[in-house]
């Protein structure tokens, strides 16, 4: 037979286990966007954001400077910073971005050596990285990746 103290630890556990069960991931919106300034400057922005976010609060957390900026390793291309260096909440985004980001990179072949990281946000929305490829644009990149008429990045 089982006593009250038993039964509530099951009945917890229970609880907890289907809570953990049941959780799906939110799918998300990737947004890439590419700009080639007069200088032949290869700047882009890399957002990831929840489908089901709310559109309304446009507050910023910011996560690094523009001015400052970071640099990645190899490549060129940001690896993020290291074990203990942040002691901000991390957004859930924030785990999945640099991935995504790097996919996207060598699937458009946009930066093809490396980038400079100038700004990584999070808002209630998503998550959005900034950044500078390492090289010049070509004519060809120009043909791939025409300017929106939405301005600066």
């Amino acid at each position: 037979m089982m006593n009250k103290a038993q039964f509530c630890g099951w009945l917890s556990l229970f609880f907890l286990l289907s809570a953990c069960s049941s959780r799906q991931d939110k799918p998300v919106e990737e947004i890439f966007v590419t700009q080639i300034r007069a200088d032949n400057s290869k700047m882009f922005a890399f957002t990831l954001r929840a489908e089901q976010a709310s559109r309304g609060d446009k507050t910023r957390d910011k996560m690094a400077g523009g001015k400052q900026g970071k640099r990645g390793k190899g490549t060129g291309r940001n690896k993020g910073a290291g074990k203990g260096e942040r002691q901000e909440r991390e957004h859930p985004l924030a785990n999945v971005i640099q991935q995504k980001l790097e996919q996207k990179l060598d699937q458009s072949q946009y930066c093809t050596s490396g980038y400079l990281e100038l700004e990584r946000y999070a808002t209630r929305e998503g998550m959005t990285v900034r950044g500078e490829c390492n090289e010049s644009a070509t004519a060809d990149d120009r043909l791939r990746f025409p300017n929106g008429v939405n301005g600066e990045i």
